[in-house]
């Protein structure tokens, strides 16, 4: 298997289902995605879970039943979108980067598996290199990175995979 690599203005053409991209802090085109996308991922940053009242809490306390797990809160929980409307794709996941290049791609992996491994365009984390995505991206097979220069959508189908590199500059 191997990642197509896109330069300017390729990053924003059709041709993959999911886009995943980090947070907005760490990536001038999830900001640029975001302005597309109405300002949805600035907005669901913002928004507060609603916490259980006492007495639900009580409740569930006195029967001895469990909640299980409490979900991801604010800046680490990924966000998924139905982007169809408004960019050339399905689906949109923002992935925050926390810090580490592994654990980012790992989840990134997850999440793409998850949604039944549809046509994936990767926005690279400015500190994620081309390196690491080789190195790191779970897989069966070796993974290795191809150049494209491309200015026109549909560049694949199911199973194809392509990245934009972190430091790419937003305007060619």
């Amino acid at each position: 298997m191997s990642f197509k690599k896109l330069s300017n203005p390729g990053a924003f053409a059709g041709g993959s289902d999911l886009w995943l991209l980090p947070s907005p802090l760490q990536s001038a085109f999830t900001r640029k995605v975001d302005w597309y996308l109405n300002f949805l991922v600035a907005r669901a940053q913002e928004h507060q879970p609603k916490a259980l009242a006492p007495s639900l809490l009580g409740i569930l306390q006195d029967n001895e039943i469990e909640l299980g797990t409490a979900p991801l809160q604010g800046d680490q929980s990924p966000l998924l979108l139905s982007s169809s409307h408004r960019l050339p794709n399905q689906y949109t996941v923002i992935l925050p980067f926390m810090g580490e290049p592994l654990p980012w791609l790992e989840q990134a992996h997850q999440i793409w598996q998850g949604l039944g491994r549809p046509s994936l365009r990767l926005f690279l984390p400015l500190e994620i290199k081309d390196r690491d995505l080789e190195a790191h991206w779970p897989q069966e097979n070796s993974l290795s990175v191809q150049e494209m220069q491309t200015s026109q959508g549909d560049m694949g189908g199911p199973g194809f995979f392509s990245f934009v590199p972190g430091d790419l500059p937003l305007e060619a």
